[in-house]
């Protein structure tokens, strides 16, 4: 699980073959120290400097993104015996996640139903339209009864917990899952690029009526960081009358103590019963 400590920047100008400036700016991370998280900055700083004077910048060559998700770390979570559970951060639009290698968790997007079945339901001739979104969950669930599922509506899809066996992010194993029930491409590769998965666990701003913040992680000036505490207190004062999640299927087997407290965790933030789902 890939959830640095530390970031810190590194900027300087440089020339390429053809003469013109660019401002170049490179983050740098660490789980040691920030002067560690300076030199790594430093490093990468170095070698882009060196590629654009020597032959120029590629075209995608400085907007790589790290696969490194430069978040704010909120809490490490850890077990009994001190070993870790995940971590809690906060995304760049100000939503809390968690991140964990040591419980797999699918994001499904909801799927639309033909145009077809969307007209018999217009007229009465299916009162109740079973979500296909459900449906291939169900379908992956009868033929993994190895798999004991907990099941959760989204605003706008499901998110589905395999809470009876550990998975590894990057494994084979994980991605058939994933295909199976039709992840989100995207967070599938996010996954991947962090080696854990994610679950989110407040609201999206904009779904709550507030904003995105302000600025970054990390605010490198005090007037930033205050920027961002103004928003933070909006933030948290509109999204306390929402909810992330439902839960809508969980199956009674066992689960280890390290999942059931991620569990646990996970439905303290996101279980409301009542509240609109942001």
């Amino acid at each position: 699980m890939k959830i640095p400590r530390y970031w810190a920047s590194q900027s300087t100008t440089a020339q390429n073959p053809q003469g013109e400036t660019y401002t170049l700016k490179h983050w740098g991370y660490s789980d040691t120290s920030l002067a560690d998280a300076q030199n790594h900055a430093a490093e990468k700083l170095r070698r882009v400097v060196e590629q654009l004077t020597r032959s120029g910048l590629g075209q995608h060559q400085y907007a790589y993104a790290n696969s490194v998700r430069r978040e704010e770390l909120i809490e490490t979570l850890v077990d009994a015996d001190q070993q870790l559970l995940g971590a809690i951060t906060r995304n760049r639009y100000g939503a809390l996640v968690l991140n964990t290698a040591r419980l797999l968790i699918a994001d499904v997007d909801q799927q639309a139903p033909g145009l077809m079945a969307r007209f018999k339901a217009l007229f009465g001739r299916q009162a109740q339209h079973q979500s296909l979104t459900l449906a291939r969950i169900d379908q992956f669930q009868q033929a993994h009864p190895e798999y004991a599922l907990r099941i959760y509506q989204t605003h706008s899809g499901y998110r589905v917990m395999i809470v009876n066996q550990e998975f590894e992010p990057k494994a084979e194993t994980t991605q058939r899952v994933f295909d199976a029930l039709n992840c989100d491409p995207l967070y599938v590769t996010l996954c991947r690029a962090q080696d854990s998965f994610r679950a989110r666990l407040t609201p999206k701003p904009w779904r709550c009526d507030s904003s995105p913040p302000p600025n970054l992680f990390p605010r490198e000036t005090a007037t930033a960081q205050q920027h961002f505490q103004r928003w933070l207190t909006d933030y948290q004062r509109h999204s306390g009358t929402y909810a992330v999640c439902e839960l809508v299927g969980s199956q009674t087997q066992p689960l280890s103590p390290a999942v059931a407290r991620l569990v646990r965790i996970h439905d303290q933030y996101v279980l409301h019963s009542g509240r609109p789902l942001a």
